[in-house]
Order: C-alpha cells, then sequence, then structure tokens
C-alpha cells in the first residue's frame, strides 16, 4: 500500500509542467568604494594619514615638485628610510582594526628650504 501511494505521488509531481526558463544574461557594474585616507601635513613637514580603509595598506605615496626645487623625499619614521614614491604600511591599527593611520617626513630637496609639492595616493 505504501508502494503505490508512493508511486502515485511521484507520477502526479511529474505530471506537474516544469516552469518555462529563457535565457539570459545578468551584468554587473560599478566599484565597490570605501572613504579614501585623510591626509594633512604638520607645521614640521609632516604627511599624517588618518582613517585609512585597511585595504589602502600597500597602496603607494609619492611626492613631486610643482616649484622646480628639485626632487623631494618620503621618510618613513618608524624605518628611516625614504625615497620620492614609498608604500602606504599601517603605523597604528585603529577602530577594530578597519582603518589604519600612519605619518610620512617630507625631506626637501638639498638645495631647498622648503618648495611646493604634490603628493598623490595611488589605491591598488
Amino acid at each position: 500500500m505504501r508502494g503505490t501511494a508512493l508511486l502515485v505521488g511521484l507520477l502526479a509531481a511529474l505530471a506537474v509542467p516544469a516552469p518555462v526558463l529563457a535565457d539570459g544574461l545578468i551584468r554587473f557594474s560599478g566599484r565597490i568604494v570605501e572613504a579614501p585616507c585623510v591626509a594633512s601635513i604638520s607645521a614640521a613637514n609632516e604627511v599624517m594619514l588618518s582613517n585609512c580603509p585597511m585595504a589602502a595598506a600597500g597602496s603607494t605615496l609619492e611626492i613631486s615638485s610643482l616649484s622646480g626645487q628639485g626632487p623631494a623625499r618620503l621618510v618613513d619614521p618608524a624605518s628611516g628610510a625614504g625615497a620620492g614614491e614609498v608604500p602606504v604600511a599601517a603605523e597604528t591599527i585603529v577602530d577594530n582594526k578597519r582603518n589604519f593611520s600612519s605619518r610620512y617626513h617630507i625631506e626637501p630637496a638639498a638645495q631647498a628650504a622648503g618648495g611646493t609639492y604634490m603628493l598623490r595616493i595611488d589605491y591598488l
């Protein structure tokens, strides 16, 4: 008796027409966006990057002269390494490991005491 009921139920399920499926294409576009680092410069020629998303670590920070004083360098106070382009590294991790802060000292060219510079952060 049980086998008959199961067979009748299976046949009834097979008798129901299948839903009609159409061919199609789904496209997604856009970007996942996080707020960028907040940049500021102190009177002591230090570039402060704060509230950076963790995804910004490994990006590059580049300095270039706008007033012809010659190349400047960005010096990481933690390692002492400096160059015209440095990787952005997390110095202080805050906000439950979601954001970080970092700082770099601007070292102008030897012949210039100051100048106008452009800083550029290239996010990966």
